[in-house]
């Protein structure tokens, strides 16, 4: 018995030492995974990172900026930011372009480049961007000083002193009620907060059933009725950026980006577009192609909406992208202004040309159109079309597809300061085919200098002609490679698969 109970003690104490030894290596074992985790995680990024800066914490979800070895082409490879309120200003709204994205915004399912910003020359700042972290989008923002005047004018007119929160102002302000908004009303104000501008506004032509077809589109809750704050919005962007206003009507109807929303002060649009003046290298036939589009994207604005011409009246390579399956969109819509069609002489198929039009005839009637009084507008306005047709034509081809040496001025003193530089690059049609050359050459030049009544309109189309052609061509070109490439394909097949003629 007593060798029993001693054995049993023995036991005992064999044991408790082998489970204090095996709770001894178990805890070697996780602190030396602990420590080997550490290391990893000092040398490699953190998920997430907090940065200071201008005073404000952005987080960075670091994963998003890992390399893709399936990455697009276009897709770009630096840090994406969570849209914060120091960018979008939502806390302004209503004095703002809208809120239809601003629950993705909060969700972080829309993201900013805010490292590499683009400056514009009408003083927009464009970002890139992503949705759901694949979708390519172009940010556009404003600085805060193009609101000083306007946020000034809804602070006094809500009788608050400069400076107030204008949220809340503009709720006591005249810009929530509807009668704010008649044309020559839109009109006064916009000149109101842009006393130095000597350009053409969009609102230069602007009638009573434009401003309520634009005024429709603000109605973001669907419901038939325009709430105080949609009227807000309404009249911010038409103040400060119409373009919104714009690629809400327009998008499907001419080749314009998509329009995605808003959130705050920041609009969102397609993404993932080159600039045209990228493409000035490229071979003959895309470039032809490129530049067929451009003529066919001016005659749209002519005739694709019902009952409104669009005229750019300043056309350079600024205003054109291409997006990577090679389409041209304008993507400048910052000067464009609306002429209502039943206001407006027709353009019939000779371009309703009556005499020779010029840079001395251009710059007349532009002048004209700036100094009419509120009663002559709607006169002036009908003869708008016919000549802002000739001036899409010449500036084109003198600022894309040309860009001569010889450089006529077609605006006078109309368009001082408005701040585009000409891009030192290469005409879009240069180098075009020996056999072709001298009439391309012509037709350009006929186009930036007409010397007969309607002489620009019948180089448009010829010039036109020859690039489909060529265009086409190359298309014919592409088709017979791919089916040789076919053909070859059945052909090795065949050999290595030979049928049974048995």
């Amino acid at each position: 018995m007593a060798n029993q109970r001693w054995f049993r003690l023995l036991l005992r104490i064999y044991y408790k030492r082998l489970l204090l030894l095996a709770m001894f290596v178990t805890l070697a074992v996780v602190l030396f995974r602990q420590i080997h985790y550490s290391k990893l995680l000092t040398a490699e990024e953190p998920m997430y990172k907090a940065l200071q800066e201008d005073d404000r914490i952005i987080e960075i979800d670091m994963a998003l900026n890992k390399p893709d070895v399936h990455k697009h082409k276009y897709r770009s490879n630096h840090r994406l930011d969570k849209i914060t309120d120091s960018v979008s200003f939502f806390s302004k709204c209503p004095v703002c372009f809208g809120e239809e994205l601003c629950s993705d915004v909060r969700e972080g399912f829309l993201t900013i480049e805010l490292t590499h910003p683009i400056s514009t020359p009408n003083g927009e700042i464009l970002y890139r961007g992503k949705k759901h972290e694949s979708q390519d989008v172009t940010v556009k923002a404003f600085p805060p000083s193009a609101f000083e005047e306007f946020e000034k004018f809804i602070c006094q007119n809500a009788s608050m002193n400069v400076g107030c929160d204008v949220a809340v102002a503009a709720l006591k302000s005249v810009l929530a009620k509807p009668d704010t908004f008649s044309a020559s009303a839109l009109l006064k104000s916009y000149k109101s907060f842009h006393p130095y501008s000597k350009s053409l506004s969009s609102h230069s032509c602007m009638t009573d059933r434009q401003a309520q077809t634009l005024l429709q589109l603000f109605d973001e809750n669907h419901n038939g009725k325009m709430e105080a704050n949609e009227l807000i919005n309404f009249y911010t962007a038409l103040m400060i950026i119409p373009e919104k206003a714009y690629l809400k009507l327009l998008s499907g109807v001419v080749a314009i980006p998509s329009y995605l929303g808003s959130c705050g002060r920041l609009l969102f649009t397609e993404g993932g577009l080159q600039p045209l003046s990228n493409y000035v290298d490229e071979k003959w036939e895309v470039r032809a192609e490129l530049g067929s589009q451009i003529l066919q994207i001016i005659d749209d604005f002519q005739h694709a909406h019902s009952d409104m011409f669009l005229i750019l009246p300043e056309l350079t390579y600024e205003h054109f992208a291409v997006t990577h399956d090679n389409r041209v969109l304008v993507v400048d819509l910052s000067d464009l202004l609306l002429v209502d069609k039943p206001h407006s002489s027709a353009l019939d198929d000779e371009g309703g040309f009556e005499e020779v039009c010029n840079e001395d005839c251009m710059t007349r009637h532009l002048a004209k159109l700036l100094a009419a009084e509120e009663k002559e507008v709607e006169k002036v306005c009908a003869d708008v079309p016919r000549h802002g047709v000739q001036l899409m034509y010449a500036t084109l081809c003198q600022e894309v597809l040309l860009v001569s040496e010889t450089r006529r001025d077609f605006f006078g003193n109309s368009f001082k300061g408005r701040g585009r530089s000409r891009p030192p690059v290469k005409g879009l049609l240069h180098d075009p085919p020996e056999n072709e050359s001298d009439k391309i050459g012509e037709l350009l030049e006929d186009c930036i200098h007409e010397s007969t009544a309607g002489g620009r309109w019948q180089a448009i189309q010829a010039l036109d002609d020859i690039l489909i052609l060529q265009s086409e061509n190359e298309r014919g070109d592409e088709d017979e490679e791919d089916k040789e490439e076919e053909e070859e394909e059945d052909d090795d097949h065949e050999a290595a698969y030979p049928r049974d003629f048995a």
